[in-house]
């Protein structure tokens, strides 16, 4: 993919149709899939791909950008409308991809001229006023020469520098400090140029924090270039074939990003990324020979690399794949980032709107019957306690549901807290036993035969449930969940993972 180990900023294919004009976006309005698993037979045979179209316009200049048409909203939100223009300038929102033209300090020769087509990677001048925001609050990796005008041998580093500056296309950024002019800042940071100029490489470490490293070895591209390549973010995780399933379960509250790619290793920009995101995006990366693997297919990929997104809810996205790469341009790591940037507002939302369904099932006192489609809401792995009556009738269906209604709204009590004060929420739902024969053969090798109505309290982290089998009215139904809260019912192992149909 995009990058590889050795710092080459450029794409490889992976699979048939990998030279086409391919580009795929998530979002509604947008050239992009969505995956949810359980759903009707889709392109892959087993799962459900929605497909949204996206209009491309040659540029009138005849030069090789597009503009993109997403029409009516898109969660690629405000980014598609700049994604290959310079853009107004997006400061103090908090994105690290936003403009900082107008910051202190700037570049030699003419850094980030908006302006060309071509934009040149060199050495960013770096200040007291400009370090921090550059440097240390964004998590990017550095390479970071301190020097004075009279160390020896500093112009031609320079030199080398603006060639390692532009081979690595801004998956490490290079910066320079002059502790001529710069005293406070090389003092802070303890260093001090003296007959020669210092190097370092500022990354964030396996403790998730960045720390500058001096670099000691010979001045040459291709050492300097292996150095920084060591010392890149190790944050996204390596999987295989076994691992998708549960990687693709709604258990995790972070989005997550998975990369189809050729490579043996994990890419270098992937590996930026990874760090960028530290503790607010999960990472993985997996290697697949083709676009005929099982896991390219999984997800309809017809070219790879690809670049897939998971939202909280078990949502998937296929942010981007094939050659459509190609077409990102040269900053390639801002442009990436803004994909991951629109991902996370995409699972803000759906966090927010799962968290408020939640709290208002018990207030509004709404029992829905749980299914494949709302299992993840419901009684997903992120479900403390999930308590659903099961009914074989119509009359059955009316007792269960007026139960758990009644008993939903109450204030029941866990270790003398009130519930609602506790943190872990109880879900409530309502099973049908005819349409759930399979899910119930989990909890009992009858699958419960000759019960009309009755309650299972599951534990999904856990895989361990609970039945109540007596006398089914709201006092007992009370008495139940009390005792679940309290720890007083014994709950044993299921007989195997519950699947809804």
């Amino acid at each position: 993919m995009y990058g590889d180990e050795q710092g080459n900023s450029r794409f490889e294919g992976g699979g048939p149709g990998y030279g086409s004009s391919h580009f795929n976006f998530g979002g509604p309005n947008s050239e992009h899939f969505t995956f949810r698993q359980g759903k009707s037979q889709g392109r892959s045979g087993r799962e459900s791909f929605q497909h949204f179209t996206s209009s491309f316009q040659e540029d009138s200049t005849g030069s090789n950008s597009f503009t993109f048409n997403f029409g009516g909203s898109s969660f690629m939100g405000d980014f598609a409308s700049n994604f290959f223009g310079s853009g107004k300038s997006g400061q103090g929102n908090g994105n690290p991809f936003a403009s900082s033209s107008g910051s202190q300090g700037g570049a030699k020769s003419g850094f980030w001229n908006n302006q060309a087509s071509q934009h040149s990677y060199q050495i960013q001048v770096l200040d007291a006023k400009n370090f921090k925001q550059k440097v240390t609050d964004q998590g990017l990796t550095w390479l970071l020469m301190f020097y004075s005008p009279l160390s020896k041998g500093y112009q031609e580093l320079e030199g080398t520098l603006d060639q390692i500056a532009n081979s690595f296309q801004g998956v490490v950024k290079v910066g320079s400090i002059n502790c001529q002019i710069q005293q406070k800042l090389c003092k802070d940071q303890n260093v001090w140029p003296q007959k020669t100029p210092k190097l370092y490489v500022y990354s964030i470490r396996s403790n998730g924090k960045g720390s500058m490293i001096e670099y000691t070895g010979e001045w040459n591209v291709k050492d300097v270039k292996n150095y920084c390549l060591d010392l890149l973010p190790r944050f996204s995780k390596r999987i295989d074939s076994n691992d998708i399933n549960d990687l693709l379960k709604a258990s995790h509250k972070l989005p997550r990003v998975l990369l189809l790619t050729t490579k043996k290793q994990t890419p270098a920009i992937w590996r930026v990324l990874s760090g960028l995101y530290y503790n607010r995006v999960l990472f993985y990366d997996v290697e697949v020979a083709d676009a005929s693997h099982p896991i390219a297919r999984k997800f309809a990929v017809k070219a790879l690399p690809a670049m897939i997104g998971i939202l909280s809810n078990g949502e998937v996205l296929v942010l981007a794949s094939g050659s459509g790469f190609e077409k990102l341009g040269s900053q390639k790591v801002e442009e990436l980032g803004k994909l991951i940037e629109n991902l996370k507002r995409r699972n803000l939302e759906v966090s927010d709107s799962k968290t408020n369904s939640q709290s208002n099932q018990g207030a509004k006192g709404y029992i829905s019957t749980l299914t494949k489609e709302n299992e993840d809401m419901l009684c997903g792995e992120d479900t403390p306690l999930c308590m659903f009556g099961v009914f074989r009738s119509s009359k059955g269906k009316e007792k269960v549901k007026t139960i758990l209604k009644a008993v939903s709204q109450k204030t029941l009590t866990r270790g003398g807290k009130q519930f609602d004060e506790v943190k872990d929420p109880i879900s409530y739902s309502i099973v049908d036993a005819a349409k759930q024969k399979a899910f119930l053969l989990a909890f009992d090798k009858a699958g419960f035969k000759g019960m009309d109505a009755f309650l299972v309290a599951y534990k999904p982290r856990k895989g361990r449930s609970a039945i109540h089998e007596g006398p089914l009215t709201i006092e007992h139904a009370e008495m139940f969940i009390s005792g679940v809260l309290n720890g007083d019912v014994q709950f044993t192992k299921v007989l195997r993972k519950p699947e809804l149909s």
